[in-house]
């Protein structure tokens, strides 16, 4: 098993904060807005695996607590409608 360092496991504050914003808030498999405590940052391509794309905004999603653990162990399914969400989301900027 790898370990890495803390700093290297958490996503940069200001990354963090942007994405939320990007998502408006909101829980991008539910559509509920939370506040930014009830949100999480998922990343659509795990970090372990893709270590290149741990602070890609483009690997970054919005996720209510709730949907995100229903997700774990289900990653690879959704995938592409992740990556199909930000893809509409920068259109609209």
């Amino acid at each position: 098993m790898t370990f890495y360092p803390k700093s290297d496991r958490v996503v940069d504050r200001k990354l963090n904060a942007s994405i939320r914003k990007r998502d408006s808030n909101t829980c991008q498999l539910c559509k509920k807005k939370k506040p930014a405590r009830g949100l999480q940052i998922h990343h659509i391509f795990k970090w372990a695996k893709a270590y290149d794309l741990r602070f890609d905004a483009d690997n970054l999603i919005c996720l209510c607590k709730k949907c995100h653990k229903e997700i774990t162990g289900h990653e690879e399914s959704y995938a592409n409608m992740f990556l199909e969400i930000i893809k509409n989301a920068k259109k609209k900027k």
